[in-house]
C-alpha cells in the first residue's frame, strides 16, 4: 500500500491578509517572527518618513537580534534616521557603531559621509576634517557632491 502524500515543507513566504498588510508566514531560521516584524516595521516607517517609529522598531530589533544577517542594514538605517530626525549625537553613535561592526559593508562610504555631516551639525570641529577625508577617500560616492557644498559653506 502506498503511503499518503506528505505536505510540502513550510517555507517563509509573504502572505496578504484581508487588510492588505504583508506579513511573514514563518520566521527565518534562528529568529522569531517578532524580530522579522520589527525589521519590516522599521523599513516601512522609513518609507513613510516616520523616524521615531523607525528608530523604535530598529532599536528593538537590534536589541533582540544583534547577530541577525540584517543587523548591518538596521544599524545603517538607524543612523540615517537619527540624522534625518535631527538627533545628531545619536546619529554619530549609530554611524560609529555601524562602521566599527561592518567595516566591509557597501554602505561604508555613505555612513562615513553621514558621520562627518552629523559631527558638523553638532559643531564638532573634527567634522570638517572628517568630511574632507571622506571626500578624498570616496570621491565618486553619490554623497560627494553634497559634501563639497557643505565644505564650502560650513567649513573654514
Amino acid at each position: 500500500m502506498a503511503s499518503p502524500p506528505t505536505a510540502p515543507a513550510r517555507t517563509p513566504e509573504v502572505e496578504q491578509q484581508s487588510t492588505g498588510a504583508r506579513t511573514l508566514s514563518a520566521a527565518q531560521p534562528g529568529q522569531t517572527r517578532g524580530d522579522s516584524d520589527l525589521f519590516t516595521a522599521g523599513k516601512d516607517a522609513l518609507t513613510a518618513r516616520d523616524y521615531s517609529r523607525v528608530i523604535a522598531s530598529l532599536r528593538e530589533f537590534l536589541d533582540r537580534a544583534p547577530q541577525d544577517p540584517r543587523a548591518p542594514e538596521a544599524r545603517f538605517l538607524l543612523a540615517e534616521s537619527y540624522r534625518a530626525d535631527g538627533r545628531f549625537a545619536d546619529a554619530v553613535r549609530a554611524y560609529t557603531e555601524f562602521l566599527e561592526r561592518s567595516p566591509e559593508d557597501l554602505r561604508v562610504p555613505a555612513a562615513t559621509f553621514g558621520l562627518a555631516e552629523s559631527r558638523i551639525a553638532l559643531k564638532d570641529s573634527a567634522g570638517c576634517s572628517a568630511l574632507r577625508e571622506a571626500l578624498a577617500r570616496y570621491p565618486a560616492a553619490p554623497e560627494a557632491a553634497s559634501a563639497t557644498t557643505i565644505l564650502s559653506t560650513r567649513c573654514p
